[in-house]
């Protein structure tokens, strides 16, 4: 009886060691910069992550608006004006944490154009329908550290529009 319980605590010993490893592993075999599409992000020696690059499918409709939107200030899209109201939810992976999942934002908003508007929410790599056009929250930055509160104020939301 003692042989066989021995013969399991040694087992799963043995197997915590084995996923131990293969998440070092795991860990250590990926870059620091990862393409997404269009965005491409790295990180540099302080771990802090610089704007993204944007690519040509997230175009403003004027070259004074920047490629970014945040909180309560319109933003335009191809003919669409968004006001970003509400963060309901930021629960994105700390980049400094290892996770099992990597998380979401999710956003309220109020999308208009000449012919009406409509209260949306946004979630980070879902694509959301207004009218004609469908619009993705493609990104999301600040990065989330497990250190660091982001204000609301900080954030910067990019997206992509499609017809």
């Amino acid at each position: 009886m003692m042989r066989a319980v021995m013969k399991n605590v040694l087992g799963g010993v043995l197997l915590v060691g084995i996923l131990v490893g293969v998440a070092v592993l795991y860990k250590w075999s990926f870059p620091t910069s990862v393409p997404r599409g269009d965005v491409t992000l790295s990180t540099d020696e302080q771990g802090s992550t610089p704007p993204p690059s944007v690519g040509p499918d997230i175009v403003p409709s004027t070259t004074t608006t920047p490629p970014f939107a945040t909180l309560n200030t319109p933003y335009e899209l191809e003919g669409v004006t968004v006001v970003l109201t509400e963060i309901i939810e930021d629960s994105r992976c700390p980049s400094d944490v290892t996770c099992i999942q990597a998380g979401t934002v999710r956003v309220r908003g109020l999308l208009s154009d000449s012919e009406g508007s409509s209260e949306r929410t946004f979630v980070l790599g879902e694509a959301t329908t207004f009218r004609d056009r469908s619009i993705v929250l493609r990104e999301v930055l600040p990065p989330a550290i497990s250190t660091t509160s982001i204000e609301a104020g900080e954030y910067q939301f990019y997206f992509v529009v499609s017809k």
